[in-house]
């Protein structure tokens, strides 16, 4: 076997000239800065068929096996368990010069763990060597697993999110218009999270939304579809449903939630919920027009109160109360620049026939067409959207 500096400065030489710049963690590093990074160098042998290790504490460490300084080439593959070993098996057999690959391997009765492995030919003749690195990168593949796991599931939850809902969505209504099924789109939210944020606190309100949506699931059936489409809001695909089915799921859901308070850190919350519904294919024949619908039929159920649900229409009104508001505010908005918001004094009498002795103060707003806005039209929507400061700030 060569000695370990022979075998660094052969191993740098080599992957010098494919990757400018200092060798991370190899370059004379110190034994205690090698180790954590879990990167063993070898030398094989083509004529023993035989892997040397430059360090066997540390290639035992990473394939939790016993410190042996060479390993046959036939043993070290036969714990490769997966991966892409093609390019290796290549320059193994002598017919590329430099390789690298990626590969899943077993380690006993520890884990399966991600290896990333680098080599290339040195020396000619009876002194030819393969020099390699392997290292770990299970840190590196759990990374990127979580992250396609979160490309299309809400961290939160763990249902599905809005973008992967819409897709699935898409999928189950052209499975139903070819086998000619009906089915259903609920759009269930949950209601007062706002109160139960200023009551209770965030935290709380992530458990309420958690605990939610796992009474939802324990709803559904194993083909319905369930995901997280907004902050307060779950999007549910019934597969398989009729008029009666969509009814009989709606009420079981709007039940399973404000039957029993939910256990939080703060103490027991009480919690319910109101849906908007919409047949599929035959009212909404794209995900895109059956959330809208939903949407639509769900705001409709809010104004029925709490714990309510209602099925989407041709009478339906299909202008949600986040457009309304959208609207109003750009009215608002509008006419206090353009100076259309005024005051009208009312006066105040004892008793009739008698002269006013006070004026009760009250705002007037003028829309572009001249025609005189009600108070309760737009009052109320400035409450909620932060707007009515402005208006104190005009007629003051």
């Amino acid at each position: 076997m060569w000695a370990k500096t022979d075998m660094v400065e052969r191993v740098e030489a080599l992957f010098r000239a494919s990757r400018p710049g200092p060798i991370r963690g190899w370059a004379h590093a110190p034994a205690e800065a090698a180790e954590p990074a879990l990167q063993a160098l070898f030398e094989y042998d083509p004529a023993t068929a035989t892997l040397s290790w430059s360090d066997p504490q540390i290639a035992a460490r990473l394939l939790a096996g016993a410190p042996n300084a060479s390993v046959s080439r036939a043993a070290f593959d036969a714990q490769i368990v997966g991966g892409d070993v093609a390019a290796r098996t290549l320059a193994f057999g002598g017919d590329v010069q430099n390789y690298a690959c990626e590969y899943l391997i077993a380690r006993g009765d520890a884990e399966p763990q991600w290896i990333e492995e680098r080599g290339g030919w040195v020396g000619a003749g009876a002194g030819r060597r393969l020099i390699g690195v392997i290292r770990s990168i299970e840190a590196q593949k759990r990374r990127e697993t979580h992250l396609a796991w979160l490309a299309e599931n809400d961290e939160l939850t763990g249902v599905m999110n809005r973008a992967q809902m819409r897709v699935r969505l898409d999928e189950t209504l052209k499975d139903a218009r070819a086998a000619k099924r009906s089915g259903a789109y609920l759009l269930a939210g949950v209601d007062d999270v706002g109160a139960i944020n200023a009551d209770f606190g965030f935290d709380v309100a992530d458990e309420v939304i958690v605990e939610c949506s796992r009474r939802i699931k324990a709803v559904l059936g194993p083909d319905d579809l369930v995901g997280r489409v907004a902050g307060t809001k779950f999007g549910i695909v019934l597969t398989d449903a009729d008029s009666a089915r969509v009814r009989d799921v709606c009420v079981k859901l709007l039940n399973t939630v404000r039957e029993s308070v939910i256990d939080t850190q703060r103490g027991g919350v009480a919690s319910s919920l109101s849906i908007g519904a919409v047949e599929t294919p035959s009212v909404a024949d794209s995900a895109h027009k059956a959330m809208a619908c939903a949407e639509a039929a769900l705001d409709q159920a809010k104004r029925l109160g709490r714990s309510s649900w209602s099925s989407f229409s041709e009478k339906t009104e299909t202008v949600t109360a986040r457009r309304r508001n959208t609207h109003m505010s750009d009215v608002i908005l509008t006419a206090l620049n353009e100076r259309r918001v005024r005051l009208a004094f009312q006066p105040i009498v004892a008793d009739l026939g008698e002269s006013p002795t006070k004026f009760e103060c009250l705002i007037r707003m003028r829309a572009e067409d001249g025609r005189e806005v009600p108070a309760p039209e737009f009052i109320p929507v400035a409450e909620k959207l932060g707007l009515v400061h402005l208006l104190d700030r005009r007629v003051l």
